[in-house]
This record gives structure tokens, C-alpha cells and sequence, in this order.
């Protein structure tokens, strides 16, 4: 067929010769023969030469345009593939092909080693190939954050093909939206200068680890004319996939000074027995059926550089049986595990590993844990001098150092601050800091207070005892920018050594104090009822909209302990308070890590550093019985442990989603020698400036490129998920990003789903438009209208019709002539 249009369009260009053929051969000279009159036409014909030549070349170039696009018009495809339609409503194609190499385009086919990947590869080039001289190509990759690997589209379509063989697959979810996002951008700014249409190529096999139909996409085309959406059907057939989804240490600190009653003697300093939650999921067509899973644990450390291949050094293992129908499954590992090799700027990492599968992405799970031979706690006092006081006279921060270092051998190392010299060399070296006397500090301690808890500090503040009108409030709420509202004055709710124990306010021995206290909430009913509160400096916790002073959790913190309703007169009130610096979120999952059980921050979420509680009460006998109460050395000490771990921040990520380190990173280095990038720079802001979507442990390097903490980045815990989706269902979901009802059906004009065996096939039916060019073919008709016209005109013709001479006229002609 092209070449037949081929030949039309030779053969009309050469028809348009006959025009000048004729033209020529009309201007042939005769010789001339003279007679009488002839003088007066060869006048004549001297003042009309010039109108009469620009006549002849009029006629002769609309006769000649009339062929040409005769000729044009009936070889449409050939000039549209050589691009020479630029205008034409089918001239070219912008043509964006997008790649799905999120975690489950890893999954390996059934019927050989290759993978999801590989076949959406192998459709890319086989598009390329089918394109034309006059189309475009982009090219994006769809691992979360999607990469636009080429936009705008480009002409050169070998490069693109090149670039398809360098995608690699990831371990983050697809991220169709922001892919459909850029290029809708790229469109729009393109659509000034060309009027392709577009076509959009989606590769992928669309399982619910990829492709969640319930979340409906963006409208993201909505405003784009002369869409064709296409995509590779979804698969039919579920790959089973088990996948490890958290390692949850049950304390988030380890340390070495402990000693372990009961362990095993391993012969290692720093040997530590540790309990570890490991959540195994699993999905596709065995869910119905029963299994066993075999789990191991592996302590890897720092010093070994390499975290692949299941390196380190096995301390647990069991076996996980499912039952059929069975889709998540908890266990509960007891690790006796040697940390000594631990330290503030290199913690152990647990690694937990299963059995391999179609998708080895997600078969290994880390999480760095943190190691301290001891903490370094400060109480910030007065200090006293001479002999201790008696017991009846002790000073909250008394209690406090009692609590915090009940016995030598507790690997809590607790020093003393004047509120004068708290200053920045004072915090450096601590791991939390304890306030019992805030009114002593200057507002310059506050600041420097915020940042020692924005690197990560853990700061205890708690009411002094002798003050009538607190006043320091406004400076603490200011300075870690806490949306609360406290109390000027205290409510006393019994006096001190009164009779009546009615009035004596008690905690709510039925409150949830999440995962802060988590180890010691099976004994905290028990405990909290032997306590008694007679002073409180009440506060509200809430964001400033009105929200209120909510006790469960919101924008402005949580409540670990608050008052039991009525008791004492008292309503429920929040008495023990934990909220992140600037309260920007709730802290319900105060302690390790917030947002899941793997303690990654949830989607879109960048996890924050340091922490700060608030003790509504003052630990001393004058405000509450609590010092002297078996509560409080586990709550002390649970406090510092499990808050230390919150408030250093999160070392578990998710591939594909916002990462923010320790501030003064500079660089993050990957411990596993073949990762590719093996060194990505750090902003000022502690983000990552090339996102991570592959797995894997990473060093955190300062601007002298000395070692700090290691970060774990995991496989995204949903991007494994394989069910299969209808075809239905995924055209649907697809069909949203044109937007809802009808005006979806207006811009998204066609859609199918390639054929796997030729995906090309779509592109070219897509193409079968009319041979014959209507837009030319109506320009031949208006120039041969043109030229009749033209040939009518200047034949003057309408001169025959003028009145013949008088015979007057005739006898002054002639005798004129004689």
C-alpha cells in the first residue's frame, strides 16, 4: 500500500510538467507578417505585454498547485510518515510508554527466569520499533517516586529504545499518578507549539501490589485534548508471595551494660537476650492452602559492610505454619544477640529473612537497632549542698535520681545541670535531659533546649513544687512550639495528709498507653491504683482550631496516663503527655517509630526527631505519692528507654517514600558494594536529593565524611501484594485519570489493551485513518475554482460582448488609414 501511494504521488508530481509544457510551447515565436494597420496592434500589444504575462503565470501556477496537491492528497501516508504533515490531524504522535519496575514487576514467570520486568521491556522496544520518522517517544519508569527518564518525548527514538534496557527493577509501589501528572505538564507546554495527539502506554501487569482500583487515580488528563490511553492486560494468575512486612524490637535501645538474668552465658561481652516481632504477609493463589515458612534472624554488623546475600551471624530461628486461608501471621523471637560491637554512631542491624520465592525483593526485612553501652540522662536543679535531706524532704529532683539509677549497676549514667549553665557543649554528649525546676531557665536555655531535642533528644518536663503562678509556661509552649494550653495556677484536688482518701484523685487504670509504655501496660492497671494525685497543673492538648483539649491523641500529642473520670472530684484529665517538637502530628505510636509495626513513618509523612514529655504532677510527696509507689521506677525507666529510642527518629524507611535523616548528614553511602547510586548527597533539610527505591542499609556521612547512624530502607510492605484485578476493574481505574462522568469519555477517546503477543499491533490499528488527505483535496478544489475563474477573466471574453462601431466611426477609421 505505501508503495502504491508512492507512485500516485511521483506520478502526479511529474503531471504538473503538462501545464508548463503547454505554456511553453504557446510562446513559440512566429514570424511575423506585417501589413497595413499593423502598427497600431503592435502598440497596443507594448501597453498590455505586462498585464498579459502576470495572467499567464497566475493560470500557470494554479494549474500546476491543482496537480501537486491532487498528488499530495492521494499519497497522505507516505508525507505524513516523512513528517511533511505537520498540520494534519494525524501528523505524528506524541507517544509516552510507561514502565511498570515496582516490586512486583520482579516476580518471575511461571514458565521461566524471567520477570514481569523483562516482558514489559521487551513491549517497549517492540513500540519503538512500530513508530515512525514524524512520532515522539517518552519514556518514564513507574517505581515510586516515578521517574521521567525522557520528558518531553523526544524524536530520538534509538536513545529511548537504549534507555529502556538500563531500567532497573525496584522495591517500591507503582507510582502511576505523579507519572500521569508530568505528563500532562510536559503536554500542556508542548501543546502551544505541535498538535500531535498523544498516546499513553501503560506496562504493566496491574497486580493489587501495583495497581490499588480502590484508590481512584487523579484526573491528572482531564485538561489534555486528544488522549489514547493503551495498556498491557492484567495478569491472570496470582503469583504467591510471602513477604516480611516488620521487625519490631520490643525495646528500641539496647543496652550492653545490662546485665542478662537467666541468659545462656554465650561468651561474649555485650551479650543480650531481646525480644523481636517479625509480621510475615502473605498473597496470590496459595493463600487457601496450608504452610510452613521457615524465619531466621541475623545480627549484622556495622563493621562487615555488606548486608546482602543473608550475611550475619544467625541468633534465632523458627518455623512459621499457616493455616489455609491464613494471611498474616505474627511471631515473637527470642534473640540472645552480641551488640558489643555497637555504638552511639554505628548500631547493630537484625535482619530477618525467609524462604525464596517468585518475588525476592521483600524475603529480607532490616532494622537498625540502637546501642548504647549506657544513657546519659541530666537533671536539670539547684544543686544543694551539705548533707542529704531526709526522705520527707526530698526535692523532685531527688526523686527523679532515684528513680532513673535505682541500683550501680543500671547503665544510666545520671549527672546534674545548673539551669544557668544549660548550654550546648552541657547537651552534646546526652541522651535526654530531665526538668523538675523549669522557672530557672532563661528563654535562651529553652531554644537551646528545642535544638538538642530537634537532634533527637528526649526532654522531660515536670511542673516545681513551690511556685503559686507559673509563668514559665509561655516560654516552654513557645520554644518547642506545642499548640497547648496550661494552667496558671494548679488545681489541688486533696490537701496533703487528708483523711478523706475519696477526694484523692487516681489514675484510669483502664487507659492505653500505647507503645511508649507498652512493656509495662500488662501491670499498669495494677499499678496505677496505689497512686494518688493531690496537685495538678492541668493541660489541654489540641490544635487551635478547636479541636479541643482532646486526651486520647491528635495534632497536639497523646496521653500515656490521664485522671479516672470522677475520681476525687477531678474529670479525666491528661496527666503524663508525650508530643513530637512542634506537635505537627500525633504521637499515638510514640515509641517505635510510629506509622506501622516496622516502625516506618507512614505514606507522604517524613519522620521527625526528638521528643517531649510532660508530667502534669510534681514528683514529689507533696503533689503525689507516685516516688513512693512501685510505678515509679518501671515508668521512670520506661520513659527514658523506650523515649530515647522515639525521639533519635526512625532508621526504617520505605523504598520510594520521604526519607529524612539525622541532621549534619551530608551523604549517605550504601553498605552493599554493588548498589547503584553507592553515594547520594543530603540537603540541609536532611532529604535525600535522588530518591531511594532499592532496599538496603546506607551510612549516614557528615560533611568530613566521618560515620554517623545507618539507615535501613525496606521493601514497601504493600507493593507485594500479587491478587490478580478483572480487566474491567483496571480499565476503570485507568479511565479516572480522564477524569469523572461523561467529560472522561470526551477527552480519553480511546482505550485498549495490547495484544501481549504483538503489543505494536495496537499502535498501527490505531492508525488506520483515510488514505486520502480531506484537507488537501478541499484546497485542489478551490484553486481549480480559482482557476476557472482566473481563465475566464483573462480571456476577455465580455469584450465580445460590447456594441459594434458606428459607420461614422468606420469612415473616420478609414480615412484616418488613407
Amino acid at each position: 500500500m505505501t508503495f502504491l501511494h508512492s507512485t500516485l504521488l511521483f506520478a502526479g508530481l511529474a503531471c504538473v510538467a503538462i501545464p508548463i509544457v503547454i505554456h511553453l510551447l504557446f510562446r513559440r515565436r512566429r514570424r511575423p507578417i506585417r501589413w497595413a494597420a499593423m502598427r497600431f496592434l503592435l502598440e497596443a500589444m507594448r501597453r498590455q505585454r505586462r498585464r498579459l504575462r502576470l495572467e499567464q503565470i497566475l493560470l500557470l501556477v494554479a494549474r500546476c498547485l491543482l496537480i501537486a496537491l491532487l498528488a499530495a492528497a492521494v499519497a497522505r501516508p507516505m508525507l505524513r510518515q516523512a513528517g511533511f504533515l505537520g498540520m494534519d490531524a494525524g501528523a505524528g504522535r506524541r507517544v509516552y510508554i510507561l514502565i511498570d519496575n515496582s516490586l512486583t514487576a520482579s516476580a518471575r514467570d511461571a514458565d521461566g527466569p524471567a520477570t514481569a520486568l523483562d516482558r514489559h521491556k521487551s513491549a517497549a522496544a517492540a513500540l519503538l520499533a512500530s513508530l515512525g520518522p514524524g512520532d515522539t517517544a517518552g519514556l518514564i519508569a513507574l517505581a515510586a517516586p516515578a521517574d521521567g527518564i525522557v520528558v518531553p518525548a523526544s524524536a530520538d527514538l534509538s536513545a529511548v529504545a537504549n534507555l529502556v534496557n538500563e531500567i532497573q527493577p525496584a522495591d517500591s509501589a507503582m507510582d502511576l499518578d505523579s507519572a500521569l501528572q508530568d505528563i500532562a505538564s510536559a503536554v500542556a507546554a508542548d501543546e502551544a507549539q505541535s498538535r500531535q495527539p498523544t498516546v499513553i502506554v501503560v506496562l504493566s501487569d496491574f497486580l493489587a501490589g501495583s495497581a490499588d482500583a480502590s484508590r481512584p487515580l487523579p484526573p491528572a488528563l482531564v485538561d489534555l485534548p486528544n488522549v489514547t490511553l493503551l495498556a498491557s492486560p492484567p495478569a491472570s494468575g496470582a503469583p504467591a508471595n510471602l513477604r516480611v512486612t516488620g521487625v519490631e524490637p520490643l525495646r528500641t535501645v539496647v543496652l550492653t551494660g545490662e546485665a542478662v538474668a537467666g541468659a545462656p552465658d554465650s561468651g561474649a561481652a555485650g551479650a543480650q537476650a531481646e525480644q523481636v516481632r517479625v509480621t510475615l504477609v502473605r498473597s496470590g493463589a496459595t493463600t487457601d492452602e496450608a504452610a510452613s515458612t521457615t524465619l531466621r534472624l541475623r545480627q549484622l554488623a556495622e563493621a562487615s559492610g555488606s548486608d546482602g546475600g543473608g550475611l550475619g551471624r544467625p541468633v534465632a530461628q523458627t518455623t512459621v505454619r499457616w493455616q489455609p486461608g491464613q494471611t498474616e501471621a505474627v511471631a515473637t523471637l527470642q534473640v540472645l544477640a552480641d551488640f558489643a560491637s555497637g555504638s552511639r554512631e554505628a548500631p547493630a542491624v537484625v535482619v530477618a529473612e525467609i524462604d525464596r520465592d517468585p518475588i525476592s525483593g521483600d524475603n529480607l526485612f532490616r532494622r537498625p537497632v540502637i546501642v548504647r553501652d549506657a544513657l546519659d540522662v541530666a537533671v536539670v536543679a539547684q544543686r544543694r549542698f551539705g548533707s542529704g535531706p531526709g526522705i520527707e524532704r526530698f526535692a523532685p529532683a531527688d526523686w527523679l535520681r532515684l528513680a532513673l539509677r535505682p541500683a550501680d549497676a543500671t547503665p544510666v549514667h545520671v549527672t546534674e545541670i545548673e539551669p544557668a549553665a544549660v548550654d550546648s557543649p552541657a547537651l552534646a554528649a546526652l541522651d535526654a535531659v530531665f526538668i523538675p525546676e523549669p522557672q530557672l531557665l532563661a528563654p535562651d536555655a529553652w531554644t537551646r533546649l528545642r535544638r538538642f531535642a530537634d537532634r533527637g533528644g528526649l526532654v522531660v518536663v515536670s511542673p516545681p513544687p513551690d511556685a503559686t503562678v507559673h509563668l514559665w509556661t509561655d516560654a516552654f509552649l513557645e520554644a518547642f512550639s506545642l499548640d497547648w494550653r496550661m494552667a496558671r495556677e494548679p488545681v489541688v484536688l486533696a490537701e496533703e495528709g487528708g483523711e478523706e482518701d475519696a477526694r484523692v484523685a487516681r489514675l484510669d487504670d483502664q487507659w492505653s498507653p500505647g507503645p511508649l509504655l507498652s512493656l509495662i501496660a500488662p501491670d499498669l492497671p495494677q499499678l496505677v491504683r496505689s497512686v494518688s494525685i493531690m496537685k495538678i497543673l492541668p493541660v489541654e492538648i489540641g490544635s487551635r482550631e478547636g479541636t479541643g483539649g482532646g486526651t486520647r491523641g491528635g495534632v497536639g500529642g497523646s496521653v500515656l496516663l490521664a485522671l479516672a473520670p470522677g475520681s476525687g472530684g477531678a474529670e479525666r484529665m491528661p496527666w503524663l503527655v508525650a508530643a513530637d517538637p512542634g506537635a505537627s502530628r500525633a504521637v499515638d505510636d510514640a515509641a517505635g517509630g510510629g506509622g506501622g509495626a516496622d516502625g516506618a513513618e507512614p505514606h507522604g509523612a517524613a519522620p521527625s526527631r526528638g521528643l517531649v514529655v510532660y508530667l502534669a504532677s510534681a514528683p514529689t510527696l507533696a503533689w503525689t505519692d507516685l516516688p513512693a509507689r512501685p510505678l515509679m521506677v518501671p515508668l521512670m525507666q520506661e520513659l527514658l528507654r523506650q523515649g530515647v529510642g522515639r525521639a533519635t527518629g526512625s532508621s526504617s524507611f520505605i523504598a520510594g517514600r520521604p526519607i529524612s535523616v539525622a541532621p549534619g548528614t551530608a551523604q549517605l553511602r550504601a553498605m552493599d558494594p554493588g548498589a547503584e547510586p553507592a553515594i547520594v548527597n543530603v540537603s540541609r533539610a536532611g532529604v535525600p536529593q535522588t530518591p531511594l527505591r532499592r532496599a538496603g542499609l546506607w551510612q549516614c556521612l557528615d560533611e568530613a565524611a566521618r560515620a554517623r547512624e545507618v539507615i535501613a530502607v525496606n521493601p514497601d510492605p504493600e507493593a507485594g501484594r500479587t491478587e490478580a484485578q478483572a480487566p474491567e476493574a483496571v480499565e476503570a481505574w485507568l479511565a479516572g485519570a480522564g477524569g469523572a462522568g461523561e467529560r472522561s469519555a470526551d477527552r480519553i477517546f480511546s482505550f485498549a489493551y495490547l495484544d501481549p503477543a504483538a503489543p505494536a499491533e495496537a499502535l498501527r490499528r490505531d492508525d488506520q485513518t483515510s488514505p486520502i488527505s480531506l484537507p488537501l483535496l478541499i484546497a485542489a478544489a478551490l484553486i481549480a475554482v480559482l482557476e476557472t475563474v482566473m481563465a475566464r477573466y483573462f480571456s476577455h471574453a465580455l469584450q465580445e460582448r460590447h456594441a459594434a462601431p458606428s459607420s461614422a466611426e468606420q469612415r473616420a477609421a478609414s480615412a484616418a488609414a488613407a
